[in-house]
């Protein structure tokens, strides 16, 4: 059965598509390297249960039991690339802004969603 609270629920469709679709990667990298369910879950120290909301995408899945399927995988790099300085191209922007004294009301980002 999965959790339910308020910040859940009040995730924005694009968000839940995006978990739901990293679960299936996470899934099918799975299967690509030959293990069961049964042998992730044991190689992760993980519940059988608890791969498969990570794997089906349940949003209140942790982000240790993701790390940990990341690293069981072989994945654990792939880490460093989120939120990474390098490809932040809003933070980037906002940086250039900041440094160029570009900082009135009409430049600034939306972040409505």
């Amino acid at each position: 059965m999965s959790k339910s609270s308020a910040s859940i629920d009040a995730l924005p469709p694009r968000v839940l598509a995006k978990i739901e679709d990293l679960g299936r990667r996470i899934k099918l990298a799975r299967k690509r390297r030959g293990l069961t369910l049964n042998e992730m879950a044991r190689l992760m120290m993980i519940s059988v249960g608890s791969l498969r909301r990570l794997e089906s995408g349940t949003p209140g899945t942790s982000l240790g039991a993701l790390a940990t399927a990341l690293l069981t995988l072989g994945l654990e790099n792939d880490l460093d690339n989120v939120a990474a300085m390098e490809t932040d191209m809003i933070g980037l922007a906002h940086e250039r802004r900041r440094l160029e004294g570009n900082t009135d009301d009409k430049n600034k980002i939306s972040y409505d969603f």
